[in-house]
């Protein structure tokens, strides 16, 4: 029996359920990106990785050539016909967007990042609708044991934030190096890792994704990514294996990791350091200003690439002076 043939794409009644078997497929397959892509020009189809990756993350349906080639690569040619069927069904019915539900509280699984009974290596799936809600401008936070240099005086910094941080609404972080960009999911450029992990990408291409921060406890907070389909996924800290240093999204909020921001200032940028579980600083690998740079997980130091400024999502530019914020120390 071919390993595929319990997946029944006909039974899917969503987008979301559908792409999910897509994951699936990939899955059982056992091939890269890269492999696919070879696989299906030997077979005379053309399968580009960076558009099938976008497909499986979910931000849209495949075109049905794509998808031909893809079942086929995968090595379930056979029904390519049943997946076209149930393609043509799901790409007629109309978006919907549901509410955004509050933090999950399922019992974590060490076993189960991104989303619930999935593989580890499967794509953190994305919606291709929402909306970005209304939002609040984050605030200072109270000190912490320090590891690497410590947070600069009111005088240092450019403007006073409210004496409370808000939770549960949207926001902008922002790298200092690249105001234009903002913290949201991406894959991994050099394909060491086979999961959406954070990097910069263009703000106003971070949509339907919602970021929030959601209160932790103890002055820390987990970082928050919604997609209106497939729910809420918190960030976490690798910490071993390829990748090790890469920020990824897991379901199981319980598990993530707990930052703390610190105002701060370093080289003409001020802002906001963010520690991570006592184990570094956030920064943009190598301090790049190009979108689809990771963010790295380093040693803290006084350096701008660990510099993030947090602002509410407004309909003003990303970039626009107006929409810079910038903390007090507490």
């Amino acid at each position: 029996m071919d390993p595929a043939d319990d997946l029944e794409p006909g039974r899917a009644d969503s987008a979301t359920a559908f792409i999910a078997l897509l994951r699936e497929l990939k899955s059982r397959s056992g091939l890269t990106y890269r492999q696919l892509e070879r696989r299906a020009a030997d077979q005379g189809g053309v399968l580009a990785r960076s558009t099938l990756a976008d497909v499986l993350a979910g931000k849209k349906l495949p075109r049905p050539e794509l998808l031909s080639d893809f079942v086929r690569a995968c090595g379930d040619g056979a029904r390519a016909d049943e997946w076209l069927g149930a393609w043509s069904r799901i790409a007629a019915q109309p978006p919907t967007v549901p509410a955004v539900p509050a933090e999950r509280t399922a019992a974590p699984s060490a076993e189960s990042p991104v989303l619930p009974g999935r593989r580890r290596r499967l794509l953190v799936g994305l919606a291709v609708v929402g909306v970005l809600a209304a939002a609040a401008v984050v605030a200072g936070i109270t000190g912490w044991p320090r590891t690497g240099s410590g947070a600069p005086a009111k005088s240092a910094l450019r403007e006073p934030l409210p004496a409370h941080l808000p939770v549960g609404s949207a926001l902008w972080i922002r790298p200092a190096l690249a105001p234009g960009l903002c913290l949201s999911d991406g894959v991994v450029r050099d394909h060491r890792y086979d999961s959406l992990v954070a990097v910069q990408r263009p703000c106003e291409e971070t949509a339907p994704q919602r970021t929030t921060l959601v209160n932790a406890g103890v002055g820390t907070y987990r970082i928050q990514w919604y997609r209106p389909e497939l729910g809420a996924g918190c960030l976490r800290l690798r910490g071993q294996g390829a990748g090790a240093e890469l920020l990824e999204p897991w379901d199981k909020c319980d598990l993530a990791s707990h930052f703390r921001f610190e105002p701060a200032r370093a080289a003409n940028a001020s802002g906001y350091r963010i520690r991570v579980n006592g184990q570094g600083c956030v920064g943009i690998k190598g301090g790049g200003a190009e979108p689809g740079t990771e963010a790295v997980v380093e040693p803290c130091a006084q350096d701008a690439r660990q510099i993030f400024t947090v602002t509410p999502v407004s309909p003003v530019s990303p970039a626009s002076p107006e929409t810079s914020t910038a903390p007090t120390a507490s």
